[in-house]
């Protein structure tokens, strides 16, 4: 028997539904960190949940931490365009869930730099009181390119 076939068409609409909530998070999270939408970036985590990014910053653990990082990454860099893809979900439970994604990230840092990072995400999501958000997003940063960028003219 499949699991499909040990499944209620309930429960697998709830689970296309949890996987499309989980899918708008890493949205969220993108375009909350290159438009600078605190709000935005900050409804993808629960409050109590973990942030982690290696090096400098470290692991910043609830709402307070994280968007303590958060505006000092708006600091060093002022402008980003994340392109996240390869998004996976796999259900641990039937509120909790676990995935990764890739994401190549253009940044402008306040300096003048700029250039491409790659990295990757080990993510963790809950469902509490009816609502999927991350518990926990980590990120590994295989490379970042400096690039130097000359404007494009038309003729």
């Amino acid at each position: 028997m499949s699991t499909a076939e040990q499944t209620t068409v309930e429960q697998r609409l709830d689970r296309i539904e949890s996987r499309t909530a989980i899918d708008r998070l890493m949205a969220d999270y993108a375009f909350g960190c290159d438009r600078q939408d605190l709000g935005r970036f900050m409804g993808v985590f629960h409050d109590d949940a973990e942030y982690t990014i290696p090096g400098d910053f470290g692991t910043s653990i609830g709402s307070a931490q994280i968007e303590q990082t958060l505006r000092a990454i708006w600091e060093g860099m002022p402008e980003t365009r994340h392109l996240i893809t390869n998004v996976t979900v796999d259900f641990t439970g039937p509120d909790t869930a676990k995935g990764d994604a890739h994401v190549i990230c253009y940044s402008r840092m306040a300096n003048g730099r700029e250039g491409f990072v790659y990295a990757y995400y080990d993510n963790r999501y809950e469902r509490r009181d009816g609502v999927w958000r991350a518990s926990s997003i980590s990120l590994e940063v295989p490379w970042w390119k400096l690039v130097e960028f000359g404007d494009m003219l038309a003729d």
